[in-house]
């Protein structure tokens, strides 16, 4: 440090001086420091007074400082998401909720296949007109034609082509006549993929 000191005490400059080196310390480590100098008057004489700050440990406490003051930053945004998220979800579920109602009160029949045609999805009123008609208890997963001791090949040959177009993305929308016991029944039926 003499040649920061003695720059200071020659020119007799009174602002100080501020030095930044890295020395070893006795486990020859080395050490960030900060070297303040300034010139004083001491005893009637000009002095250099010199204070040596370890800004090591300052830089790490800052920077110790900084990654909690993000990890905070972090876990407000992160909580923040999670909140807008479960927001989102209890819409949702309430949507839910609400379109299965009106569904499950319709009087008419709803119900949804996988491509493999086993029914995914169904109302009550599609299980009580199979039942009612057919005599089959449905249940996800089947396949309704694998259940049918009438008209099971006939089933697949009309339905299956029509849910393939739809999986296509064609909407389709027709009228179809069945006779059911002995009674023509006329239904408007719609197909469309939901993805």
């Amino acid at each position: 440090f003499p040649s920061h000191d003695s720059a200071l005490y020659n020119q007799k400059q009174r602002g100080g001086h501020t030095l930044n080196l890295s020395i070893p310390d006795s486990g020859q480590n080395l050490l960030d420091v900060e070297i303040s100098s300034v010139l004083i008057q001491f005893n009637n004489r000009d002095c250099v007074l010199s204070l040596i700050t370890n800004i090591g440990e300052q830089r790490e406490r800052e920077e110790e400082r900084l990654r909690n003051l993000a990890t905070e930053v972090s876990n407000k945004k992160l909580k923040h998401e999670i909140r807008e998220r479960q927001e989102v979800e209890k819409i949702l579920k309430d949507k839910t909720a609400h379109l299965s109602a009106i569904l499950e009160s319709s009087t008419h029949s709803v119900w949804t296949v996988d491509v493999e045609f086993r029914i995914t999805s169904f109302n009550k009123n599609f299980a009580d007109v199979v039942k009612h008609q057919r005599d089959v208890v449905v249940r996800n997963g089947m396949r309704v034609d694998e259940h049918l001791d009438q008209a099971g090949p006939g089933y697949a040959a009309y339905w299956y082509p029509l849910y393939e177009r739809g999986f296509k993305g064609e909407k389709l929308e027709f009228e179809k006549e069945d006779v059911i016991n002995g009674k023509i029944v006329d239904r408007r039926v719609y197909i469309v993929t939901w993805e």
